[in-house]
């Protein structure tokens, strides 16, 4: 499971990055789905997250179980964001 923590501000994140952006999206989600992450072994891509995460400069940490937890600080008027979704896949 990957939480992430989000604090935006005018239509930009804290961290200054722009707004979603469509190709770079598409194309995170293409190589997202070339590694192997069945139910119980997500571990590969957990670390390949952590790293994408820590570039972008936001702290990230896994609890026992293998869920990556990430946030970055940002403006405490603003209501935050939590991002929450799974990183194992379900082969047929």
């Amino acid at each position: 499971m990957l939480f992430l923590y989000l604090n935006f501000t005018q239509g930009k994140t804290t961290l200054g990055m722009k707004m979603i952006n469509k190709d770079r999206l598409i194309s995170s989600f293409l190589k997202y789905l070339t590694i192997d992450s069945e139910t119980g072994s997500e571990a590969v891509f957990a670390k390949f997250l952590t790293k994408e995460l820590e570039k972008m400069g936001l702290s990230v940490v896994r609890d026992k179980i293998g869920n990556v937890i990430s946030t970055f600080d940002g403006d405490p008027k603003i209501e935050p964001l939590l991002l929450c979704a799974h990183m194992d896949t379900v082969t047929p």
